[in-house]
């Protein structure tokens, strides 16, 4: 995001720019296209450090970051709902006295039980995919960060769903759904932007 500013702020970019806007000359697309160069962001994340362009180390971290606390954290609500509240991976009680809570329990778990299986098998398909740079990697790779995005808008407007139902207290989520919608959403755009910038580091 920082490079896309600096692009679109730099001199040369803003005289295409005003060139433009007034007219005072013809430019065909070609050459405004040439000029601009809209690929600062791209090959910074096209640069090779070490063995790996920068992209694909940015892939590796956020799919050990997913695993960890996606499969990894459900994996704990999957085996002791307790002990996953006591640490902060789920916030809803099966003991509690709103109705609304209590039924998220068995969907939450269930939606766990679903994580562990599926986002298991996907990241390690991805992982997998990198190392040999194979066209798995960048289809599992690109799966799993679509997942955090859906997972985002899923978790948030399931909660938003209480407000627009009128089926609890909205407030009690408020929080955490806006958090999770912005942290999780963003991981998944930045993990698509630079997956498939880096495509071509995966064969055929």
């Amino acid at each position: 995001m920082v490079g896309l500013f600096v692009w679109i702020f730099n001199p040369s970019v803003m005289n295409v720019f005003e060139l433009i806007y007034l007219k005072s000359r013809v430019i065909e697309l070609p050459e405004v296209v040439k000029s601009i160069k809209p690929v600062i962001v791209i090959l910074f994340l096209l640069k090779l450090t070490g063995r790996l362009p920068v992209g694909i180390w940015i892939v590796l971290a956020l799919l050990i970051f997913a695993f960890i606390f996606g499969p990894g954290g459900q994996a704990v609500s999957v085996i002791s709902w307790e002990t996953a509240i006591s640490i902060g991976l789920q916030e809803d009680h099966p003991d509690s006295k709103d109705v609304m809570e209590r039924s998220l329990v068995p969907i939450e778990w269930g939606t766990a039980v679903a994580d562990v299986i599926l986002q298991t098998i996907v990241i390690m398909l991805a992982l997998y995919g990198i190392i040999r740079r194979h066209w798995i990697g960048l289809a599992a790779a690109t799966m799993q960060f679509i997942i955090l995005i859906y997972a985002a808008l899923l978790y948030f407007f399931q909660r938003y769903g209480i407000k627009v139902w009128s089926t609890g207290d909205w407030t009690r989520w408020q929080e955490t759904a806006i958090f999770f919608l912005v942290f999780a959403g963003s991981l998944g755009i930045l993990g698509l932007v630079c997956v498939w910038s880096n495509r071509k580091y995966f064969k055929e």
